[in-house]
């Protein structure tokens, strides 16, 4: 009798560890055709987003708005897409393939990026199990106008524009006189006003400058908004947190942003209180203790602009930045806190293959709801023996002229431009 005991405990035993691996696999083998649906239905959903608006791309997506400071409720199925100016807190949920639940909640924010400029918006996109908080406060947030509301000047001479709102500041071009531009806002004093101009920044396109009134034909300002050297468009500052659990789908990020630029152009915003410029296509993640991991996928990034503490990656590259604020506060809690920015990032290196392997659904998000299509970096490893590095390469000219440019001149650190081919 004990014997037979034995023996069906075995039985069982085995069974068990033999069905794991293949609930598993049966997991693995579905995962292909659910991000294939999550992609459809996030390219469906959204493809009418327009600038300041979050769509709910996928299922479970929950919003918390705050339209006038008192009124706070919770939505998840009421509408499809909302304003950001009025969302609070953005929460997606984490990827589920029993339930068949993965939160995915593209948002369009205008950032620093002028009216007029083609595919203009900085695309914020939590993936995956993330909490995102808007760090711009309504009652200061700056609303621009849409396309039909901006405003068209006209030169009234040749007039020369400058990066900031003042004669004092660098030039970024001339334009004949009888040149149409067109304004998006005015400093308060109502002397200089915000337009649409493309010339070379310090790292990529910049695509708006200043132009004094004095040099434009008889303008109305009622409609411009006024805005200073602190303002910020709503979620151009935000908070965020997500699950630290792998995923089940290879490839599909458990929790994890990302954050698009229009190629090429520079583009500013502010996470975790950390100031970062773009010029194409990052992630961003945090992993245990409360450190938040910064992946360049396209074109480069730079973090503490303008400070001694400048850090420029090209896409291939990642750095890390611990966090000092603990990770179990609520995301809601540490919004419009003031924090100073921070710069300590540390651990700069070079992705691996695995790494951009657990990105990959990133590659087959549509085009209407970005920019431009994400195209991961080219990391290419020696298969010989030896202690040859691993190094990333640019298929991209413009991409490797940049760089290159910046490596040429100091401005991107020698350890980084030896992996740079």
């Amino acid at each position: 009798m004990r014997t037979l005991i034995r023996f069906m405990s075995c039985l069982l035993l085995m069974t068990l560890v033999l069905a794991a691996p293949r609930q598993t696999y049966a997991q693995v083998d579905l995962c292909p055709s659910f991000s294939s649906r999550v992609v459809s239905e996030v390219a469906r959903q959204c493809a009418s987003m327009g600038a300041d608006e979050v769509c709910r791309g996928f299922n479970n997506v929950q919003t918390t708005v705050d339209g006038n400071r008192d009124a706070v409720y919770t939505t998840g199925e009421l509408t499809t897409i909302g304003r950001l100016v009025d969302t609070m807190v953005v929460s997606t949920s984490p990827l589920d393939l029993t339930s068949q639940s993965y939160g995915v909640a593209p948002m369009r924010v205008r950032a620093n990026l002028p009216v007029g400029l083609p595919g203009r918006d900085l695309i914020v996109m939590p993936l995956g199990g993330v909490e995102i908080g808007n760090g711009v406060p309504l009652e200061g947030a700056l609303l621009l106008p849409n396309d039909a509301d901006a405003l068209e000047v006209t030169t009234a001479t040749t007039a020369t524009l400058y990066e900031a709102a003042s004669a004092s500041s660098p030039v970024a071009g001339t334009v004949p006189v009888g040149t149409k531009l067109i304004a998006d806002g005015i400093t308060s004093d109502q002397d200089w006003f915000r337009v649409y101009f493309e010339y070379p920044g310090d790292y990529a396109t910049r695509a708006s400058a200043w132009i004094n009134r004095s040099a434009l034909q008889n303008v109305n300002t009622d409609l411009l908004p006024h805005i200073g050297e602190d303002s910020l468009t709503p979620m151009q500052k935000f908070y965020y947190n997500n699950i630290f659990n792998a995923s089940s789908c290879p490839g599909t990020p458990a929790g994890a942003i990302l954050v698009q630029s229009p190629k090429g152009i520079e583009t500013e915003f502010i996470v975790n209180d950390a100031n970062v410029l773009i010029a194409s296509s990052i992630s961003l993640s945090i992993r245990p203790p409360n450190i938040m991991e910064l992946r360049v996928l396209d074109g480069l990034a730079v973090l503490c602009r303008n400070t001694p503490d400048e850090i420029i990656l090209p896409e291939g590259f990642a750095i890390e930045l611990p966090l000092g604020t603990p990770p179990d506060v609520e995301i809601a809690n540490r919004l419009f806190s003031g924090s100073p920015d921070l710069c300590s990032w540390e651990n700069l290196r070079l992705m691996s293959n695995a790494e951009l392997g657990n990105l990959s659904l990133l590659e087959q998000l549509r085009s209407n709801v970005l920019n431009v299509p994400v195209t991961l970096p080219n990391i290419i490893c020696p298969s010989a023996i030896g202690p040859s590095p691993c190094v990333v390469t640019f298929d991209d000219q413009a991409t490797r002229d940049s760089i290159r440019e910046l490596c040429d001149n100091g401005s991107i650190s020698e350890q980084v431009c030896e992996l740079v081919r």
